[in-house]
């Protein structure tokens, strides 16, 4: 597991190191943590496959993969809160 943590900013992007991270492996997973002031930061947990299937949250660039959290890439988050994903394991 990896875990990248971003401040609330001007710059809302992280990258992770293409070889520090493979999508296919099925057992890695990515938890983001987004500070906003000083309350508790929201937590999120993303498997790797994520990246499989690029989009405006999740960026396939040639060195780096990447979390991009703008305002319009922030739905596709919600599925990756961490109250979601404890759910999933009691399921």
């Amino acid at each position: 597991m990896q875990v990248k943590a971003l401040r609330h900013s001007a710059t809302n992007y992280i990258a992770i190191a293409k070889h520090k991270m493979d999508p296919r492996d099925e057992c890695r997973l990515v938890c983001f943590l987004l500070f906003r002031g000083q309350a508790l930061p929201e937590v999120y947990v993303i498997p790797a496959a994520a990246w499989l299937q690029p989009n405006c949250a999740f960026r396939d660039y040639a060195a780096e993969w990447g979390i991009d959290y703008t305002n319009k890439s922030k739905p596709i988050f919600e599925a990756y809160r961490i109250e979601e994903a404890i759910a999933k394991l009691g399921a």
